[in-house]
């Protein structure tokens, strides 16, 4: 197999050591295919899909695996590619958004060959079931991997795997436990001079920041640039540039923050990074809505949303279908408003943190009402508000009183309005005094 990557089949083939002439008969065939495919397929075509790029070598990756031949089929796994990341094939497929032909390499490693590579499996089908929202299983695999790392003390193994545990935690919403964890692996990253881990760190700190401190968080991801740039990490230079844009649009500095993100789409789009292209998109379309762009931020979120689709990403499609419901909204289509926010919350429904289901039922809420669905508006409201109720979420909370009054007014049944208007006061009055 010739292509464009960085080992030539032939050379690679003649490194696994394989030699037909002495494999046990009922494993030539599988030796056969390997040589096959690392010498005389031909190369895919300019325009093949990614994965077809690397079929060859999964083919030879899971024919190793068919002989148990676990060392070489390692060999595979860590094979470093000439694509514009640089990375090693396993990290590739993630770049490229192939998470579970990703997992399935990871899955047919575990306990089959040493214990750092055992550990690379683990830690890299926990952050493919992050990446697919299943928080619990990418949880139980990180506790194997930071057991084995403990074991073999491998300090920097251990570090990375707390960052790992801290993107979990952040995707729970459990911040506090995020930013512990990435306070350690920073430490421990910085005492060991693992510029790599380092990098890791400060963007994730800065990406859990974001939850609780606006400042802090844009400290942390001005370092995280600096030292990506200094690495010469384009990934990760995009990824602090797009966390970048996030922050400036929540200063409300709307016009910084789609500089940031249109930097990061550029950056994405030439290393094929598809979840980076994803997440670029939508916070464009983010930001263009905060600036009254609708037209834009449409045009934005209908390109991410096939890309989030086609990576399984619910989540991103969640929050894609809410971005264009308020464009929607902004331009008066009401209709498609409602359709939009109605398929986001039937997504949102999937996921057990039900805030977001909260917020989409505002939002229907508030289509409805300018729609002149009064009826319709007081239910979603009403909805809404025993979710957030439950979630504390007091400021939206507030809100949905204020709206409810606003519904009752427009159906015409002021005494309820003036009942909601009432508890608004109140909760007016109680926050003075405190």
């Amino acid at each position: 197999m010739t292509t464009d990557l960085q080992t030539p089949g032939q050379i690679l083939f003649a490194k696994l050591g394989i030699n037909l002439d002495e494999v046990p008969i009922e494993q030539l065939s599988d030796y056969t295919a390997v040589e096959y495919y690392l010498t005389v397929e031909d190369e895919p075509p300019p325009d093949a899909a990614n994965i077809e790029k690397v079929r060859g070598y999964l083919e030879v990756f899971h024919h190793l695996c068919e002989v148990e031949d676990w060392k070489n089929a390692g060999t595979i796994l860590l094979i470093r590619l000439n694509t514009p990341t640089n990375q090693l094939l396993h990290d590739q497929l993630d770049t490229w958004g192939y998470y579970k032909e990703q997992a399935s390499l990871y899955e047919r490693l575990i306990n089959k060959s040493d214990s750092i590579l055992t550990a690379i499996c683990l830690n890299g089908i926990a952050m493919s079931y992050h990446a697919q929202a299943e928080y619990t299983k990418a949880f139980d695999y990180l506790k194997q991997a930071l057991q084995i790392r403990f074991s073999i003390l491998d300090v920097q193994g251990v570090a990375m795997t707390m960052g790992h545990i801290g993107l979990v935690y952040d995707s729970l919403g459990h911040i506090d436990s995020a930013i512990q964890c990435h306070e350690l692996q920073l430490t421990t990253s910085r005492n060991i001079k693992d510029r790599e881990g380092e990098k890791m760190a400060l963007g994730n700190l800065g990406n859990s920041y974001m939850s609780v401190n606006w400042s802090k968080a844009l400290e942390y991801q001005q370092k995280h640039l600096t030292l990506a740039k200094e690495l010469g990490d384009r990934r990760g230079e995009g990824n602090a540039l797009g966390s970048l844009g996030t922050i400036y649009n929540a200063f409300w500095d709307k016009t910084t923050a789609i500089k940031y993100h249109q930097k990061r789409l550029a950056i994405a789009k030439y290393l094929e990074d598809r979840s980076g292209e994803l997440e670029a998109l939508n916070n464009l379309g983010l930001a263009c809505e905060g600036l009254d762009q609708y037209a834009e931020s449409i045009e934005y979120c209908q390109q991410a949303l096939p890309i989030a689709q086609q990576l399984s990403d619910r989540r991103s499609e969640g929050k894609i279908l809410a971005n264009l419901g308020n464009a929607y909204r902004g331009l008066g289509e009401y209709t498609k408003a409602v359709d939009s926010f109605l398929d986001c919350l039937n997504i949102k429904r999937e996921f057990p943190d039900n805030y977001g289901e909260g917020i989409a039922l505002k939002n229907l809420g508030i289509t409805y009402y300018c729609q002149g669905e009064y009826v319709k508006s007081i239910e979603s409201y009403q909805s809404s508000f025993r979710i957030l109720d439950k979630n504390k979420a007091i400021e939206e909370c507030e809100k949905i009183i204020i709206y409810l009054g606003m519904a009752y007014c427009a159906l015409g049944d002021y005494n309820k309005a003036i009942d909601y208007n009432q508890q608004h006061l109140n909760i007016v009055k109680s926050r003075k005094n405190s």
